[in-house]
């Protein structure tokens, strides 16, 4: 009697050739062996050999088919009618139920006593040829004992010794998530398992379609610099009731990026007011404003979240705002540059009035201007309307012989500001009349 473990599959242990009339036949082609049990019936093999010989019309006589039967025979009591995956006297199972049977030629009547020395108990088929043993406990070895019992007579105890090994498990990855910036590089991420015969690390298909590539051996992953998105490393240990997986998800961050200012510069001019510049950026946690360190100086504040700077009434010159988008890679930055101008001014003629006498002529006025892009000049109504002329650009006024009066000359100067104005009142004396000399 022997102890087999696990289930069976068909099995074809025969495979001798057989002459009857003339042909061969091989047994293995006729013995067909029941799952549940593996036992190899001579009644079976009897009704399955008669049917084919008689259908063949090849058994032509009781002899040649004893013949067959004592060949048949040897061929068991050669080989043994064991048809099981595991008859060794030392196994190894796993903790969980584990089928047993005896592929002993059932006696009929007889039943079959079980005991299991420790480690498990048994749960089904007690008294069977066919039982189902629950192991508990790791460890051993246990002994599984079996004896057949018929006509109230017991057989000898047929025993195997089974080593039970726990079930594999896995660690998580500590922590379960992480997070990486976009970028080429590698990256190591482990962990451990007991019971186990190995780990193997693997990456999900929307990584490896990526270019992304891991170690199995090691967990190392190796990534490619354009991607980003969500990578998932499968950690799987091989063992007992396994195999055992563990997850770690890594978020691959994409590298941020800002948008440059509409306008890289502007102009503005001299004074106390407030002004916004902003931008916008993708993949970023926020964007900060500020300002050079000049301008800084100079009494001027930006809102870093905001990107409103408030000038004074005083500055004038360069102010560079600098947006800073934070993110992956980053910081990502673009600058604007201000060109505040100075207010424009004007100098006063010098000096403010002048006198001619009356008569035809040409005579320029001028004066100057700072922060502007030029004076105009210009004359009043009245010295225009009794025929006077003024060259806008030059000052020149061009006057009439018989024009007196006031003359205003008003320059103008375009700026910031501006534009800013200063005159000159010129005095036109009329010729003076001597009346003709009387003689008395």
């Amino acid at each position: 009697m022997k102890i087999r473990i696990k289930q069976l599959r068909w099995l074809s242990l025969l495979h001798f050739p057989a002459y009857l009339g003339g042909q061969e036949y091989r047994l293995s082609q006729y013995a067909l062996f029941r799952r549940t049990t593996a036992l190899l019936h001579l009644d079976d093999i009897y009704k399955t050999l008669k049917y084919k010989l008689l259908k063949d019309q090849i058994m032509k006589t009781k002899l040649q088919f004893s013949r067959l039967l004592v060949l048949l025979m040897l061929t068991l009591c050669t080989f043994g009618a064991w048809a099981q995956t595991s008859q060794t006297t030392t196994q190894t199972v796993c903790i969980g139920s584990e089928p047993y049977l005896v592929d002993a030629s059932p006696i009929a009547g007889a039943t079959y006593v079980w005991s299991v020395s420790g480690g498990g108990s048994i749960t089904a088929g007690n008294g069977t040829r066919s039982i189902s043993i629950n192991w508990t406990s790791s460890g051993g070895p246990y002994t599984v004992t079996v004896f057949t019992r018929a006509n109230g007579c017991d057989g000898p105890p047929t025993t195997v010794a089974v080593t039970v090994t726990p079930t594999v498990t896995i660690s998580a990855f500590l922590p379960a998530t992480s997070i990486r910036c976009q970028g080429a590089g590698t990256e190591t991420t482990t962990t451990t398992a007991t019971n186990s015969t190995g780990i193997s690390y693997s990456l999900d298909a929307a990584s490896l379609a990526g270019g992304n590539t891991i170690n199995a051996g090691t967990g190392t992953v190796t990534y490619v610099a354009g991607w980003s998105g969500t990578t998932t490393i499968t950690a799987s240990a091989a063992g007992c009731n396994g195999p055992a997986t563990t997850n770690h998800v890594v978020t691959v961050t994409p590298t941020v990026t800002i948008s440059a200012f509409l306008s890289a510069t502007s102009t503005r001019c001299q004074g106390a007011g407030t002004e916004t510049t902003t931008t916008t950026a993708t993949n970023s946690t926020g964007i900060t404003y500020s300002l050079d360190a000049a301008t800084l100086a100079g009494g001027n504040s930006i809102n870093s979240a905001t990107g409103a700077v408030t000038y004074v009434a005083s500055w004038s010159g360069t102010t560079t705002i600098t947006a800073s988008a934070a993110g992956c890679n980053g910081p990502a930055i673009t600058t604007h540059v201000v060109t505040v101008t100075p207010t424009v001014t004007i100098s006063a003629f010098l000096p403010a009035t002048s006198t001619r006498c009356q008569g035809a002529g040409t005579e320029t006025n001028t004066t100057t201007a700072t922060n502007s892009t030029g004076i105009t000049y210009s004359l009043d109504a009245a010295a225009l309307a009794g025929g006077n002329t003024i060259n806008a650009a030059t000052g020149a006024v061009t006057y009439l012989a018989g024009w007196s009066g006031t003359a205003t000359i008003t320059a103008s100067a375009a700026g910031c500001n501006g534009p800013v104005t200063t005159t000159l009142t010129v005095t036109v004396y009329p010729t003076p009349t001597t009346s003709p000399i009387w003689h008395d």
